[in-house]
């Protein structure tokens, strides 16, 4: 952490790629030895005049990458479900003071590869309910204002994240089924797209590292992906 201080600014770009390419090569070893590091720099990415915010958002995407959404997430939370939604959309929530991260939805979407497709369920799906039940909320009471706009606009970044997290998930065969969940009939071809990626040659798997699948995780992605021939 002592490289993350005023002292080594100059410094700074360098110990943040640095930092990237530990998570990228660790993966799942670097939590939770690494994820401080992402909670200073995303104080530091939030400090007025900071000028590395495009270096900070490539660590805390290799960070993404690497360990892991749910993991990430753990340490930096969205906190969207109660805050006042205004432009820019990374305001403080009105209620517990905790910063609002709609910014990261971006880094999210880049990032994501190759982890759980229930951590979308569990996580992002109840979430997009809350705050598609504001839209409507507002839509009746106030009709069509900026913050239902922005809020529509934040759904769509969050289904945007599903294909993304179709890449070769860990857990297909799991969670597939418990998949009935879409409500919001604008996001359905969204869902439809995202599953389409689940389907890849069995060939394509042999590519990433047996470590992330055991035996009988490859055997049932390789029975989905027969299947859809």
């Amino acid at each position: 952490m002592q490289g993350l201080t005023t002292r080594y600014q100059l410094a700074w770009r360098e110990i943040f790629r640095f930092i990237g390419a530990l998570f990228l090569g660790l993966r799942d070893r670097a939590d939770p030895l690494f994820l401080d590091a992402i909670k200073v720099i995303e104080r530091m990415r939030g400090t007025g005049g900071f000028e590395g915010k495009a270096e900070a958002d490539e660590v805390i995407g290799a960070a993404i990458t690497g360990v892991g959404p749910a993991a990430v997430l753990k340490v930096l939370p969205l906190n969207l479900e109660n805050q006042g939604y205004y432009w820019p959309m990374d305001t403080v929530n009105n209620r517990s003071g905790n910063p609002g991260r709609a910014w990261m939805l971006p880094i999210l979407k880049a990032s994501v590869k190759n982890t759980q497709l229930g951590h979308f369920s569990s996580y992002f799906v109840p979430l997009s309910e809350q705050l598609y039940q504001r839209v409507l909320v507002s839509e009746k009471n106030k009709g069509k204002t900026m913050e239902v706009k922005i809020l529509e606009t934040v759904i769509e970044q969050i289904w945007a994240l599903l294909p993304t997290y179709c890449d070769l998930p860990t857990d297909l065969m799991k969670v597939f089924p418990l998949f009935g969940f879409v409500d919001i009939l604008d996001f359905q071809s969204t869902v439809c797209r995202a599953f389409s990626k689940c389907l890849v040659p069995t060939s394509q798997f042999t590519t990433y590292r047996v470590s992330r699948f055991d035996k009988l995780d490859r055997k049932e992605h390789s029975i989905v992906a027969d299947e859809s021939r």
